[in-house]
């Protein structure tokens, strides 16, 4: 199972991956999302999105270890969306025995 959940978390990162390719051949972040704020909609839609973030954020200073790379991983998920949701996980998976170390924390390798 860690194996294949491993292996989803990779296929998601490299078509999200695409995706942001794909919308920058567009036009830049801060017009899309200067777009998307035109409406209430956007806005609410924009909440949603970080209410998820501040959890997984939450989710992450709950379980990683070293302390000092929590703010790094916040950072980078604030910049860069659930690509590093998805890189964390990928990594955790990676590391951990099993499926239930990866997202509870503690036996890493």
């Amino acid at each position: 199972m860690r194996h294949l959940l491993l292996l989803i978390c990779l296929s998601l990162a490299a078509g999200f991956t695409g995706s942001i390719v794909w919308a920058s051949a567009e036009s830049d972040v801060l017009a899309g999302f200067g777009a998307l704020l035109d409406y209430r909609w956007g806005w609410v839609a924009t909440i949603d999105l970080y209410l998820g973030f501040l959890f997984v954020i939450a989710w992450i200073g709950a379980i990683e270890r070293p302390r000092w790379t929590v703010p790094i991983w916040a950072l980078g998920l604030l910049l860069l969306g659930n690509l590093v949701t998805l890189i964390y996980l990928a990594m955790r998976l990676w590391r951990s025995p099993d499926v239930r170390t990866a997202l509870l924390g503690g036996g890493e390798r």
